[in-house]
């Protein structure tokens, strides 16, 4: 089982990777983040019955996850990143390869609360609504509903805070 799993992380490292970068800034809060996704997998791979695709039962572990460590993370006070040492890890995605636009749209999408964030990010990664729906608990008619205010809603944010 432990090869099993080894593998399915290996083949869907990337979703986890986009979580954690979706939901943390700092390198360290990405490692940490990306620790206890992959943690909270292994202790619910056993128990996983296959209903769904591996890739959706993965975003929903790490977008739980995600959100639920940033909530305790808001009651905890706030540590020195090594990051300001000249420390940094590095990850798949790096902001160098993103053009003005795209780092445009990843900031403006980090004002939106927990639950848009990972709807947009899911279907910005061409995940079907149905898809959506089931990993963030909504049904499929509510993900296209929300997924067009989302829409609105970052191009309120672009249009109002154009001076980046």
């Amino acid at each position: 089982m432990e090869h099993k799993y080894t593998q399915v992380i290996e083949e869907n490292k990337k979703i986890i990777y986009k979580v954690c970068n979706l939901y943390c800034k700092s390198e360290i809060d990405k490692e940490d983040l990306f620790q206890e996704i992959v943690l909270r997998l292994w202790k619910g791979f056993s128990s996983f019955e296959g209903k769904s695709k591996i890739s959706t039962w993965i975003y929903r572990v790490s977008i739980n996850t995600a959100i639920t460590v940033n909530r305790l993370n808001e009651r905890r006070p706030k540590l020195s990143s090594l990051e300001k040492h000249g420390f940094t890890i590095m990850n798949e995605i790096q902001e160098s390869d993103h053009n003005e636009e795209i780092t445009l749209l990843l900031k403006c999408i980090n004002k939106l609360n927990d639950l848009e964030k990972a709807i947009i990010h899911l279907y910005l990664d061409e995940v079907s609504y149905q898809e959506i729906g089931a990993i963030v608990g909504i049904s499929t008619s509510n993900v296209a509903t929300k997924i067009s205010r989302i829409k609105i809603k970052l191009k309120d944010i672009i249009e109002n805070n154009a001076n980046y």
